[in-house]
């Protein structure tokens, strides 16, 4: 679990550092808000969510992912937060995809290629692999 917690850190800082780099890209004036979305969509996203396909996910997880990708959408649109704009609102204008939905749809798509897959595939052995005299925590299970 800490190790996953460092990836994903890992994965947000990584996301900004290549946010900044295109800094000028998204303070031009003369270029439109549905080129600069497809930017972020095409070069930052993928970045974010880089190796996702094997991550297990919780709620709070997918929600920091989510914060970040509307911390970019706001700093594209110059939106502060003492702006009080609504989360919905900036969807609406921005016509973006959520991070959450595009990391479903990876994790679906691996998914279909781990089933087309040859049995004797060692990454479909050790997907399909369970421990030996494993028991299962205590309590209730994180929501995934």
């Amino acid at each position: 679990m800490i190790i996953f917690l460092k990836e994903l850190r890992v994965r947000k800082n990584k996301a900004w550092g290549k946010f900044w780099s295109l800094n000028n890209v998204f303070k031009n004036k003369k270029s439109s808000l549905k080129s600069k979305m497809k930017i972020l969509e095409s070069c930052i996203m993928p970045v974010l969510s880089y190796g996702c396909q094997t991550w297990s996910l919780t709620k709070t997880q997918t929600s920091k992912l989510q914060s970040t990708q509307r911390a970019m959408e706001r700093k594209i649109m110059g939106i502060r937060l003492k702006d009080r704009v609504s989360n919905r609102k900036l969807r609406e204008s921005t016509q973006s995809k959520g991070i959450g939905a595009a990391i479903k749809k990876l994790k679906f798509k691996y998914a279909r290629h781990m089933f087309r897959m040859r049995e004797e595939k060692w990454n479909r052995i050790t997907t399909n692999w369970t421990p030996w005299g494993n028991k299962r925590g205590r309590g209730r299970p994180k929501t995934r």
